[in-house]
């Protein structure tokens, strides 16, 4: 990942976003073994301030190396996979909570 100050455009290299002049959506799934998903949010809320960022951390696994993650065809086993969404859409997260 990009430091957390560097530029906006080097954030938009890192996702493989062409830039930052459409509106981008994310979805994101990390391996909570392997990657720690707070600097990913952090420098995506500083390069794309205005994007909804949604996501959270496969689970299943009791050790590191058991979740699998599928990006480009492959599976992944550690690390973190992504979409990033350009055009004329919305996301609308919602957050569900138990009260029990």
């Amino acid at each position: 990942l990009p430091d957390l100050d560097a530029a906006p455009k080097a954030w938009c290299d890192a996702v493989g976003v062409a830039s930052r002049t459409t509106a981008t959506q994310f979805i994101l799934l990390a391996d909570p073994f392997s990657f720690n998903p707070e600097d990913l949010t952090r420098g995506l809320d500083y390069a794309f301030p205005d994007s909804v960022k949604v996501g959270g951390l496969a689970s299943g696994a009791l050790k590191p190396g058991g979740n699998a993650l599928f990006a480009d065809g492959e599976v992944r086993r550690s690390g973190v996979v992504g979409l990033a969404l350009q055009g004329n859409l919305v996301i609308d997260p919602i957050v569900a909570l138990s009260t029990s």
